[in-house]
């Protein structure tokens, strides 16, 4: 059994926060993720497969990992994806340092230009590891996190023995031609992506500084046989950047389109957002302040309205203003709001949840396999759950990150109508849509009566678009409508 011994070491970055002091010992847990959990080879018998580790608050922290190689594998590559503005310090050896038979060592140190070590932090950084196997039976391989460790002056402090595991399957080609189109890892060099990245969710956001004047996309296909277009380095404008990195698969048909929303703030309109869930104003408005019809106090109350990417003039600003005066919407990043970017099933749950005033969830469960303790949407998602406000998929999972279509969005405001008691007014009447077939069976019902309180509306050319998905404006714009019917 071959081996090969990985040493993540030292991604470094500066954060806006007091750091902790060199004597703060305690370093933190790793919880790294592997994936993809199978890897389909090539026609050539070659595939990939990462080793991400996330950002940490100690200083100078590293993790070492052991890689067994089943009979037949070889390791042709090992690169690295860096985050958060690191520029590597000690570049990884070419090839890698190889000390004894079979074990190799792999190590780098990245940090933030002009940081000491008391506020140095470890940023995320994913491992892509590139392999060769041509045989005709799956085969495994065992990743072992060794130890955990920070580096100090070139000494190694804090060891300490770790026993997590991890493995992944390397299924060989038997000649189909794969239409896997998907992500492995999507990174990029500046900001960080909203939601966190998931192969099957393909519209992010993501705040750039106002000094930033490119990006880099870095792009892994979940199949090596696959195409990538669009990644690299990007020049970034003052405003929204769409950035779009398309996915061909070895057929040649099957495209999957990722979009990523960068946007970068004008030195003057680089407001702070004033805090993540609290209270923002005062919560008894209705809306904006009209255009041209403001008052010395209200004026006060307009400038401190945080979202640079959000003007007077835009059609969706009275409606951004009433879920950021209600506090049930943020922005997803410095004085951003992302008005275009796709809304997400948990990002749903987690507005409701904040207009129900956030009930205590001590005693629900948390059924759903894909929803992690301590996430912004855990609490929201067991309460909606309890509730009988969602439901999830047949096989068991929620879907936080899944971009909502416009179907389960009305399925799902219809449902928390009848948990909170609400009437829904009917003022107009169901035109019914060109694509009316398309609705599933369960959703039908919430679409009409929804449509009918003139929450939701249709598309052009007469379509409601059921599977569409919808804006972080729009569903501003139809939690406005819902809430004050």
């Amino acid at each position: 059994m071959k081996k090969i011994i990985v040493a993540l070491l030292v991604v470094i970055m500066t954060i806006g926060i007091s750091a902790p002091t060199a004597s703060a010992a305690v370093i933190g847990t790793f919880d790294y993720t592997v994936f993809p959990a199978r890897v389909n080879m090539t026609a050539q018998g070659t595939g990939s497969f990462c080793i991400t580790v996330p950002a940490s608050a100690t200083p100078y922290a590293g993790v070492q990992y052991e890689v067994q190689l089943a009979d037949g594998v070889v390791i042709n590559s090992v690169s690295y994806s860096l985050q958060d503005e690191a520029v590597l310090k000690t570049p990884p050896e070419t090839p890698p340092e190889n000390l004894k038979p079979n074990v190799y060592y792999f190590s780098f140190a990245a940090v933030k230009n002009g940081s000491t070590f008391e506020n140095r932090y470890t940023a995320a950084v994913t491992c892509t590891v590139n392999v060769t196997y041509t045989g005709t039976t799956e085969k495994a391989i065992r990743i072992n996190e060794i130890k955990q460790f920070a580096i100090k002056d070139g000494t190694e402090t804090n060891d300490r023995v770790s026993d997590k595991t991890t493995a992944v399957t390397l299924v060989p080609n038997r000649g189909e031609v794969s239409t896997d189109a998907s992500l492995s890892s999507l990174t990029i060099s500046e900001g960080t992506l909203v939601p966190g990245f998931s192969p099957n969710t393909t519209a992010y956001t993501a705040a750039a500084n106002k000094d930033a004047r490119s990006i880099t996309v870095t792009a892994v296909p979940s199949y090596a046989g696959a195409s990538v277009v669009g990644a690299g380095d990007r020049e970034l404008a003052v405003g929204d950047n769409t950035i779009n990195v398309t996915v061909t698969a070895e057929d040649g048909e099957t495209k999957r389109t990722y979009t990523i929303v960068v946007t970068r703030p004008a030195d003057s309109t680089n407001v702070d957002d004033p805090g993540g869930g609290g209270t923002h104003g005062s919560g008894g408005g209705s809306g904006a302040p009209p255009v041209g019809e403001i008052d010395d106090a209200q004026t006060a109350l307009s400038a401190i309205f945080p979202f640079a990417d959000v003007g007077e003039g835009d059609w969706h600003y009275n409606d951004v203003y009433y879920v950021w005066e209600k506090s049930l919407m943020d922005g997803t990043g410095e004085g951003i709001f992302s008005p275009n970017m796709t809304l997400t099933r948990g990002m749903v749950v987690a507005v409701l949840y904040r207009h129900e005033g956030r009930p205590s969830v001590e005693d629900m469960d948390n059924p759903f396999p894909d929803v992690a303790e301590g996430i912004w949407y855990t609490d929201a998602v067991m309460w909606a759950s309890e509730g009988k406000v969602i439901q999830g998929y047949d096989n068991g999972n929620f879907g936080p990150n899944d971009n909502v279509t416009r179907e389960q969005l009305a399925t799902i405001l219809y449902r928390y109508a009848e948990y909170a008691e609400a009437d829904i007014p009917a003022s107009r009447e169901y035109p019914g849509f060109n694509d009316d077939a398309s609705i599933s069976e369960y959703a039908r019902v919430a679409v009409t009566a929804l449509y009918r309180a003139e929450v939701i509306n249709g598309r052009p050319n007469n379509r409601f678009d059921p599977k569409g998905s919808a804006t972080r404006a729009e569903f501003a714009a139809m939690i406005h409508r819902f809430l004050e019917v």
